[in-house]
């Protein structure tokens, strides 16, 4: 019986993760100085399937920067949405300052490493 509970407790260790994308933002921007607001869209096709946005006034807030370096981690439960288009926006106002954007596929049990450099529009 004990071997039972230790081969389960075993399997359930081994579980396989939600697939994920750490996307890592960058750009010669300094916060707030040059960018005040970060904001990202994810779509599937054309549908955006999720939106964010990060301020100095958000939680968490837009960290005070020399040069803009942020992670962000998107997880796909589900399975639902396997390939998608990231679109981030650095704002300074009302004023879009940076963009940028990837496509990329979402894989199964692991988690996909996306760079995406900001560029002047």
């Amino acid at each position: 019986m004990k071997r039972a509970i230790l081969l389960l407790a075993l399997c359930a260790a081994c579980a396989q993760q939600d697939p994920a994308l750490s996307v890592r933002v960058t750009g010669m921007y300094r916060i707030p100085a040059d960018g005040d607001k970060l904001s990202i869209d994810v779509f599937d096709g054309s549908q955006v399937i999720k939106h964010r946005d990060w301020s100095a006034t958000t939680t968490p807030p837009l960290p005070v920067q020399q040069s803009l370096d942020v992670t962000i981690t998107l997880v796909e439960s589900g399975g639902s949405h396997a390939h998608v288009k990231i679109n981030v926006e650095l704002f300074l106002g009302p004023a879009v300052v940076g963009l940028g954007t990837a496509t990329v596929d979402f894989q199964s049990g692991r988690t996909v490493d996306v760079l995406i450099p900001l560029t002047h529009p």
